[in-house]
């Protein structure tokens, strides 16, 4: 129904690009081939969202009427370590899911850079491109970050740690999807499409 498909390891973009020629007639985006460099990029455009977060925290925790018990169970954490790889998955799903519903989606997993991507070659407008980039960390990482901030007072110290490890884990996961909303922002023209090509992203100005 939603035309979403696991294609298991990613080797190289000849499982992407399938023989398809090169958009020549699009523009590719100005963006680094080394993936440890777009990781730091992201990192440095997503601190200032980290680090209200963190102050967030430290305000939450000191404005609760009680004391917690500071002597919690570490398995708790093992337990939200492991399910980081489920909610990665979770992640790539929501990004598919923004893509349009008939277009063919594929999730890789590139083990050799400990991460997961969903590959579309559906075209998107700017809009819809950032929103598709924006929704898992919206979803995953501030929304139960959010909803942590209110129910906070309720919730034993342990099962609040490893709230907001995931809320955090899957809000720094997004770091590639802010380079991805910055690169767009800074490059791409009201009224372009953007789609992929390989591991890369284009944009062209359709009539």
């Amino acid at each position: 129904m939603f035309q979403i498909y696991y294609m298991g390891k990613y080797k190289d973009e000849s499982q992407l690009t399938k023989g398809q020629p090169y958009p020549y007639q699009a523009t590719q985006f100005k963006e680094s081939e080394n993936i440890n460099e777009i990781f730091l990029q992201g990192l440095l455009l997503g601190l200032p969202l980290f680090l209200i977060m963190v102050f967030i925290v430290i305000y939450r925790l000191f404005t609760m009427d009680y004391v917690q018990d500071w002597n919690f169970h570490w398995f708790a954490i093992i337990v939200s370590i492991f399910l980081m790889y489920p909610l990665i998955i979770v992640h790539e799903i929501i990004h598919a899911l923004v893509f349009p519903i008939n277009a063919r989606k594929e999730i890789w997993n590139y083990l050799d850079q400990g991460t997961m991507f969903v590959y579309c070659e559906e075209k998107l407008s700017r809009l819809r491109f950032i929103a598709m980039c924006l929704a898992p960390v919206i979803v995953l990482g501030i929304l139960p970050f959010l909803l942590w901030y209110f129910i906070a007072p309720i919730l034993t110290l342990e099962f609040s740690v490893c709230w907001l490890l995931m809320s955090f884990s899957m809000t720094i996961s997004a770091v590639g999807d802010f380079v991805n909303v910055f690169n767009t922002i800074r490059q791409v023209p009201k009224g372009a499409k953007i789609f992929n090509y390989g591991f890369h992203s284009f944009w062209i100005q359709e009539d």
